[in-house]
C-alpha cells in the first residue's frame, strides 16, 4: 500500500514514541522504506555537529531495521 513512509523527528522522546507505531504500520502495509527526517533551524543546526544529528538518527534506525525495513538518513540545507 505505502512504498515509503516519511517520519519527522525533532529529537524529543515524544516524537520517538511514534517509531513503534510506524514500524507496525510499515509491516502491515508492505512498506519498503522508512525515511527519518529532522528539520532544524539554521542556528540550532550549526550548534549541533552533523555527527550528533547522524548519531540521533542512526540510534533510531536499528529499531526499525530489526523489522527488515530499510531506513534512510539524509542531511541537507534548507534552500
Amino acid at each position: 500500500m505505502f512504498k515509503k513512509i516519511l517520519v519527522p523527528l525533532d529529537g524529543s522522546k515524544l516524537a520517538e514514541c511514534a517509531l513503534p507505531y510506524v514500524e507496525e504500520l510499515a509491516r502491515g502495509c508492505g512498506t519498503e522504506e522508512i525515511i527519518l527526517i529532522s528539520v532544524t533551524e539554521q542556528v540550532r543546526a550549526q550548534v549541533r555537529a552533523p555527527e550528533a544529528r547522524e548519531l540521533y538518527h542512526t540510534r533510531e534506525d536499528p529499531r526499525i531495521q530489526r523489522g527488515g525495513i530499510e531506513t534512510t538518513v539524509t542531511f541537507g540545507k534548507k534552500e
